[in-house]
Order: structure tokens, then C-alpha cells, then sequence
């Protein structure tokens, strides 16, 4: 009953590791197509648009 449940466990610890590489690799893909797009349409919004990325990651997730 032991191995059984740590065969599980492993095994569901694998689809959440797989999830997770799906998740980085979609948000990757998304952050060079927006800048892509920003670049080209609306150049003058960038810095602004960093610096208010830089605001919310400290204001929301503590990171300088």
C-alpha cells in the first residue's frame, strides 16, 4: 500500500512538473510576442510600461 501511494504521489508530482514547464513555456511565448507587438506599434509605451511592471512586482510580490 506504501509503494502504491508513493507510485501515485510521483507520478502526479510528474504531471504538476510537466504543467508547470507548459505554464513558463505559454508566459515566455506571451511576454516576446507582447514586446514584439509593442515595439512595433507603440514604442513610446514601453518604458512606461516596464516601469510599471518594476512598481507592481515590488508592490505585489515583494521582488526590487
Amino acid at each position: 500500500m506504501i509503494r502504491l501511494a508513493i507510485e501515485q504521489f510521483v507520478a502526479g508530482a510528474k504531471r504538476a512538473d510537466d504543467s508547470q514547464l507548459r505554464h513558463m513555456r505559454v508566459t515566455e511565448y506571451t511576454q516576446i510576442a507582447l514586446d514584439a507587438i509593442i515595439r512595433e506599434n507603440h514604442p513610446e509605451l514601453r518604458d512606461h510600461l516596464i516601469a510599471q511592471t518594476d512598481l507592481r512586482m515590488e508592490q505585489y510580490h515583494g521582488a526590487r
